[in-house]
C-alpha cells in the first residue's frame, strides 16, 4: 500500500522531460570491457545539472541536487533529502533478453526507521494506468537492512548491513532469459537467486524515490550494462 501511495503520487504528478539530453541517448557506448547502457557520474558539465533525469519534488522542503560535498567519484554525487517524498527518473533503452547489471555507490546519513522512511531503487517498465499497476523491480534500504519487494512487503536479504555516513557498492544482476536476479552489497551477493516479481518486465526507466524523513541520501557512480555483474 505504502509502494502504491508514493507512485501514484509520482506519476499524478510528475512534471515534463527536462530538456536536457541523456548521457548515452537510446543506445550503449562500450568503455573499459563494458556495453554501457546507461552511465552517470553525476557530475554535471557545469556541476550543477542533473542531464536527462525527470525530478519530481513534493514540497518546498525536499531537494534533488548534485552534491559537490559528498561524493564516491568524479567531482559531485547525487543527494536527495528534505521532510517529504522525492524521486527523479531516468529513460534508458528497453532490455528483453540476456543479463543485465545495475551498479551504484549508495550513502545515507542516518539508517533509523519511519513509517515511509524507505529509500528505493525501482526499475520499471512504464506501463502506466493511473493505479500503479506496472512492473516493477525494486531495492531498497528499511532502516539498516537491504530488501527485495518479492511481493508487496520487503524481504530482508541483509539485516543491520548499512551505517551512516558509508558508501556502499550495490549491484542487481538481471537475467531476462530466465526471469531471475542476483543482490549484491559491497561484492557479496545477498539471499539467494530471485524470481522476478513480474516475469514479463522489460525495464526501460531507473528510478530513485526517497521517502525518508529524517536522512539525506546519496547516489553516484551509476552504471546499467550488458551482462555479467564485473
Amino acid at each position: 500500500m505504502i509502494i502504491r501511495i508514493l507512485f501514484a503520487l509520482l506519476f499524478m504528478c510528475a512534471p515534463v522531460w527536462a530538456g536536457n539530453v541523456p548521457m548515452l541517448g537510446g543506445g550503449s557506448t562500450v568503455t573499459s570491457g563494458k556495453t554501457y547502457i546507461l552511465q552517470d557520474n553525476f557530475d554535471g558539465a557545469d556541476g550543477t545539472n542533473l542531464y536527462g533525469w525527470n525530478n519530481w519534488e513534493r514540497s518546498d522542503t525536499d531537494t534533488i541536487e548534485l552534491d559537490t560535498a559528498q561524493y564516491h567519484g568524479g567531482s559531485a554525487a547525487l543527494k536527495l533529502s528534505g521532510a517529504d517524498t522525492k524521486a527523479c527518473t531516468h529513460l534508458f533503452e528497453k532490455q528483453s533478453t540476456g543479463k543485465q547489471t545495475l551498479h551504484l555507490m549508495y550513502r545515507t546519513s542516518s539508517v533509523e526507521d519511519t513509517a515511509y522512511g524507505i529509500p528505493f531503487i525501482w526499475l520499471s517498465d512504464g506501463t502506466w494506468n493511473g493505479f500503479g499497476d506496472y512492473n516493477w523491480i525494486l531495492v531498497g534500504r528499511k532502516a539498516n537492512n537491504l530488501a527485495y519487494w518479492n511481493s508487496g512487503s520487503p524481504l530482508y536479504i541483509c539485516s543491520g548491513c548499512f551505517s551512516v555516513d558509508t558508501w556502499y557498492a550495490i549491484d542487481v544482476e538481471m537475467d531476462q532469459d530466465t526471469k531471475t536476479l542476483k543482490i549484491f552489497l559491497d561484492g557479496v551477493q545477498q539471499g539467494g537467486t530471485f524470481d522476478f516479481l513480474y516475469p514479463s518486465i522489460n525495464p526501460d526507466r531507473i528510478t530513485f524515490v526517497d521517502g525518508t524523513f529524517n536522512a539525506d541520501n546519496w547516489i553516484d557512480s551509476l552504471e546499467i550494462y550488458h551482462g555479467e555483474r564485473q
